[in-house]
């Protein structure tokens, strides 16, 4: 068909949903969107899109042939890695597809994401344009080339500051910046929590995804170089300038198309939103009914602490004492959370902490003064592979379930199956007689009581980001929660971990101006007064609050209005390169 563009996502639920909603999008401007993926993530596809007007669903579930054609094989000691092997299988399907004489398909297009850019040379075998999709943020992109493009950054100086020419003044670098990036590895990380891959020995799939070290050339200024186009899953509100900057600096049309995030969120300004509605098949051991009260009874504790004096305070409960959420808030709450996509419980500790209404410990002194409003909520907070830097997943956890019990504030903890375990048979310190617990709290939830919702596996991470009683959040930063949190006009207490996690809390605290950084020396381990410390300076700053809900404010009308213009841009660039093609 002429007006048919495929699209193909990388694996992981990060890059799938947003090239979900950008199906939806190109399919309401009269093209065909046709979403091609393995059969391995059919079950990740929701009904709605299936049953979506101008969508298709192309699956691939054919194995590579053991021929020619086929990538060599890795020597017996080190197997073929399973992504390795989707690489292939993609590669397989989209050359059938294409090639089938019985279905000559010429799509107008294919929109790719950049994880999976080798694809573009398939398409162009077929003379088919191909668009990268990036499924973060353009100010990762962007810095990723100006810190390239910059002086030599071996020569760098303790306290030196250095501006990157083309970026805004806020986004200079620090002696601190490359020392984050540095930890990374030699690989970089990887987009939005996605494990590490080894470099595959085939010639398919990405290599890396970052720079090998800071200052080096961005992998992906070459993965654009076979497209015509880039999209980004950002928007001008919250990107303009990085979005420009790649543009000028690949000479390619880069359009922001995002936050490609579900329509029913933005079409839910302002009230509370279910994640049955949306995700319908995750499974949860609590519904989103219960999670939903749980945070309603945290709003309704009104009234009986404010400034009263600790022999005022309520005696029935031992220690703690929920404060109200309005204007007699001894504080405002704080949120924290995670959504680790695709991680191996046995191998990646992951968790997610929302703090919900705030409490105090009875104390004699006087709690911080009340807020004059709350417009709160959450983002994503996810636990990486610990790789050099703290060789024991553990401690993390140990240290935000210190921090929360001493913070004494309400949260929510979602904790992934197996967090906190040490990856292997056994965790060497522990003696024989120890039984390991299988994931945290670790008595945690014994301890706080009703103050703390502690979920093992998923939680509604849209209904809690939506819900009035919740606040500010401790986030790694990865992109999709990230938007997800500033839509809803909520401050961060940002803890990256790698890959573009770093860029972007250094444009949510630098740029956008809402958030701290939980520590100004994230090379260091993050211990719990780091933790408690950060709640209590972004909750006790009146104005970053204020700040928060001004820019969400841009967003209150719904999709912003410059990724509908960008959406237009990219279908009448498509029809003028298809003009001209058939001259």
């Amino acid at each position: 068909m002429a007006n048919e563009i495929w699209i193909v996502p990388f694996f992981g639920q990060s890059h799938l949903f947003p090239l979900m909603e950008l199906c939806k999008h190109l399919a309401s401007r009269n093209f065909k969107a046709v979403f091609v993926i393995s059969s391995e993530f059919s079950s990740s596809i929701p009904s709605s899109l299936r049953q979506y007007p101008l969508v298709e669903i192309a699956e691939i579930s054919e194995a590579p042939p053991s021929d020619s054609s086929s990538p060599p094989q890795e020597p017996s000691s080190q197997p073929l890695h399973k992504h390795h092997a989707r690489y292939s299988q993609i590669a397989v399907g989209l050359d059938k597809l294409l090639h089938d004489p019985d279905s000559v398909r010429r799509p107008l297009c294919a929109v790719v994401d950049m994880m999976m850019s080798w694809t573009s040379e398939i398409f162009n075998r077929y003379e088919i344009p191909a668009v990268n999709f990036f499924t973060s943020g353009a100010c990762s992109a962007a810095m990723d080339y100006a810190m390239w493009k910059s002086h030599p950054l071996d020569d760098f100086k303790s306290g030196e500051t250095r501006l990157l020419s083309g970026l805004p003044e806020e986004m200079a670098i620090t002696v601190s910046d490359l020392k984050r990036q540095s930890r990374d590895g030699p690989q970089g990380g990887s987009s939005e929590g996605f494990p590490r891959l080894q470099p595959p020995r085939t010639k398919f799939g990405p290599q890396r995804h970052h720079p090998a070290c800071p200052g080096a050339k961005p992998p992906w200024v070459e993965e654009v170089e076979p497209c015509v186009a880039v999209m980004i899953n950002t928007c001008d509100d919250l990107e303009h300038p990085f979005i420009k900057y790649v543009s000028d600096k690949i000479e390619k049309p880069v359009w922001g198309v995002g936050p490609l995030l579900p329509e029913q969120y933005w079409k839910s300004v302002g009230s509370v939103l279910h994640d049955r509605e949306i995700r319908t098949n995750r499974k949860s051991n609590l519904t989103d009914d219960e999670v939903n009260r749980w945070l309603q009874g945290r709003s309704q504790d009104k009234g009986y602490l404010g400034y009263s004096p600790r022999e005022n305070l309520p005696q029935n409960r031992p220690g703690v004492v929920d404060s109200p959420l309005l204007t007699f808030s001894a504080s405002p709450p704080v949120a924290l959370c995670s959504c680790p996509h695709f991680a191996s419980p046995s191998r990646v500790p992951a968790f997610q902490v929302r703090l919900v209404s705030p409490a105090v410990r009875q104390s004699a002194e006087p709690p911080p003064p009340p807020p004059s409003h709350l417009h709160s909520s959450t983002a994503s907070l996810r636990l990486p592979q610990f790789q050099g830097f703290n060789p024991d997943p553990r401690d993390e956890h140990e240290i935000l379930a210190e921090a929360l019990e001493a913070s004494a504030r309400p949260f929510i903890w979602v904790v992934q199956a197996n967090a906190g375990l040490w990856p292997g048979p056994r965790r060497p310190a522990l003696p024989d007689s120890e039984p390991e617990e299988a994931y945290f709290p670790h008595g945690l939830d014994a301890r706080v009581g009703k103050r703390g919702l502690i979920i093992p596996g998923w939680a509604p991470q849209l209904l809690i980001l939506s819900h009035p009683s919740t606040g500010g959040f401790l986030s790694h930063c990865g992109w999709n929660s990230t938007v997800e949190a500033i839509g809803r006009g909520v401050p961060f207490l940002a803890w990256p971990f790698r890959g573009d996690q770093y860029p972007n809390a250094k444009l949510v605290v630098s740029h956008l101006k809402v958030g701290y950084l939980i520590s100004e020396d994230l090379s260091q381990t993050i211990e719990e007064e780091d933790i408690t410390r950060g709640i209590e300076k972004l909750l006790s700053d009146e104005d970053m609050k204020q700040r928060a809900v001004k820019l969400s404010a841009k967003f209150e009308h719904g999709f912003p209005t410059s990724s509908v213009a960008a959406l237009d841009a990219f279908g009448d660039f498509l029809g003028r390169k298809n003009k001209a093609s058939c001259r």
